[in-house]
């Protein structure tokens, strides 16, 4: 490796300030060619964690000097780095500033600016997974029933084992459950 990277990676890993520390990152990648999965593994971080540090960059001054000033948390800028229009980032950071929001509060600002879905904390509980589960299962004991349900989506992955004749087949029943309704 270059000496000048050694010494940028060398200062990354010592930086105690993320601001800074996103701008030494951000040269090693933009300047010197290093790639995120090369920076990432040289300090032992994750690539998404590097990504997060390098958007601390996009912030508007006036919320790094909000962080400076002790009015904001690191998380606080990570949430807000999230956000792709620099009057959102200001709009968010004025509204944490007055109402005094804490990060699960802006989480939740955040995720509605960028996805227009106002989080609600219900999720499908296990009986009805296991309604789910179960009915295609009886379909056909070899399909198998994912469900991932997120804050912002739900996906309900069906697999099945089988040739195109067999899971033709599956998929017939499957259309039929319609007819019986």
């Amino acid at each position: 490796m270059r000496p000048e990277v050694q010494v940028l990676l060398s200062a990354a890993q010592n930086e105690d300030d993320p601001l800074e520390k996103a701008k030494l990152l951000n040269s090693l990648h933009k300047d010197h060619d290093v790639k995120i999965k090369d920076i990432a593994e040289q300090l032992g971080y994750s690539q998404a964690h590097v990504c997060n540090l390098t958007r601390l960059l996009r912030l508007p001054e006036m919320i790094a000097d909000g962080y400076y000033g002790g009015s904001l948390s690191y998380t606080h800028l990570i949430l807000l780095s999230r956000l792709r229009n620099p009057q959102d980032m200001k709009e968010l950071y004025e509204q944490t500033l007055s109402e005094s929001l804490s990060t699960s509060q802006l989480e939740e600002l955040v995720r509605r600016r960028l996805y227009g879905i106002l989080t609600k904390q219900t999720r499908i509980d296990e009986s009805l997974r296991t309604r789910i589960e179960r009915l295609f299962h009886d379909l056909d004991g070899d399909t198998k029933v994912t469900i991932v349900q997120t804050r912002i989506h739900g996906t309900l992955t069906v697999s099945m084992k089988g040739d195109t004749e067999k899971t033709t087949k599956i998929f017939k029943k499957i259309a039929q459950l319609q007819d019986k309704d």
